[in-house]
């Protein structure tokens, strides 16, 4: 629509890397950062992905998985394959700038030499392209007991170093230090909490505390912009609990943050962001159906993927509920470009076209039932990006944010 909304009395300027560079450059001169965050499950995960393609041009990037610096292929796979989860994922995009170059050069060196070994341990090995969109993060069956779970939860949690491949991450944060502010120009950081508190898992209340928000609300670095998503999760109790005990458990995972959120809204500005709706009718065409898949089959996957049907709107109003006492934005502005796409979806369902390479395509995602299409997170990083660098890039054109 060239950036003209209904009912929005200005127009949306959009960004590409050129431009971003631009805003980082004008930011910097201001005396301000450019440092964007996300926290939450698998919906930041994929906005983050989306994120990549606007990296301002011309910049030196080093990608962190914890603390552990590595390529941007193994970084790209850690977004996308939902098995792997460090606890933080970074993004530093730095040049050369007076009175750090001691600081780079060491930096650099560093970098080299890893990409050096990964080169080395690479050679004779083949990668898979193969990437599943699809998943949320569930559990293959039901839970164990209870007990042997917690105990091999414990024996994960002493391996300090985890594996995705061949390439070596942390589940250590990555440290201030490693970015110290001033010496980089672009920053995007991901924080893995689906459990908001935590990241564990929902059926077992032992998970690991996310720390990294309480670090930013006690330090004076923080994100320009933080974006909290998370709830589905929770959902997966449905199939074995009851209708209300995920909403119980996301009220438990939601209190501890209430306090530390107010602290961090008062220092930046954090959003609220709204969950992306469910795509049910992949499950209800012809071509799924008892008499093909068999009866059990067939209802087992029914009840799996129903436990999210309803609920995602009133994962929102309870989030809202117990964090609008905090200061924070409630985000939900593109939720009507999140719905459109999903009608878009279940039109070309409808009319037999769910094989074809659009329906297919990570764009529109439309087979996807969790997450919003990159469509959709397109818009939000472009409003996201309207909101930080319009009044530094042509203030006097009339786009959105510009004062």
């Amino acid at each position: 629509m060239n950036g003209v909304v209904p009912y929005v009395p200005c127009q949306i300027r959009e960004y590409d890397s050129n431009d971003l560079k631009r805003c980082c450059i004008s930011r910097k001169h201001s005396g301000s950062s450019t440092w964007l965050a996300f926290v939450g499950d698998s919906s930041m995960r994929l906005k983050v992905h989306e994120f990549l393609n606007v990296l301002p041009t011309e910049l030196n990037y080093t990608y962190f998985l914890g603390d552990k610096a590595v390529t941007r292929e193994s970084f790209v796979e850690a977004l996308v394959l939902h098995k792997y989860r460090p606890s933080t994922f970074d993004v530093i995009g730095w040049n050369a700038l007076p009175g750090n170059s001691a600081y780079l050069r060491r930096l650099s060196t560093s970098i080299q030499d890893f990409l050096r070994s990964e080169e080395e341990a690479a050679q004779g090995k083949t990668h898979s392209n193969a990437v599943n969109l699809n998943k949320v993060g569930k559990p293959d069956k039901k839970p164990q007991n209870p007990t042997v779970r917690e105990e091999e939860e414990e024996e994960e949690e002493e391996e300090a170093e985890e594996r995705i491949g061949d390439t070596e991450y942390s589940d250590a944060d990555i440290s201030e230090d490693q970015a110290p502010p001033g010496t980089y120009q672009f920053r995007l950081s991901l924080v893995w909490a689906p459990d908001g508190s935590e990241k564990g898992h929902p059926f077992n209340r032992k998970g690991k505390r996310v720390r990294k928000i309480l670090e930013w609300v006690n330090t004076d670095s923080v994100p320009d912009v933080v974006v909290i998503g998370y709830g589905k999760w929770p959902l997966l109790l449905r199939e074995y609990e009851d209708e209300l005990v995920p909403f119980t458990e996301l009220d438990y995972f939601s209190r501890p943050l209430v306090d530390v959120v107010q602290k961090l809204a008062a220092k930046t500005l954090v959003l609220l962001w709204s969950q992306s709706r469910y795509r049910w009718f992949n499950f209800e065409s012809k071509k799924y159906s008892p008499g093909k898949d068999g009866l059990k089959d067939y209802w087992t996957t029914i009840l799996q993927v129903n436990q999210f049907s309803h609920a995602i709107p009133l994962i929102d109003s309870w989030l809202w509920t117990i964090f609008r006492v905090t200061g924070v934005w409630q985000w939900d502005s593109t939720l009507p470009f999140n719905l459109a796409n999903l009608r878009e979806c279940k039109v070309l369902n409808d009319l037999g076209f769910d094989n074809s390479s659009l329906y297919h395509g990570r764009w529109w995602a439309c087979k996807d039932i969790h997450h919003s299409a990159y469509e959709t997170s397109h818009i939000e990083i472009q409003m996201m990006l309207n909101y930080l660098c319009n009044s530094y890039v042509d203030p006097d054109k009339g786009y959105c944010c510009s004062e």
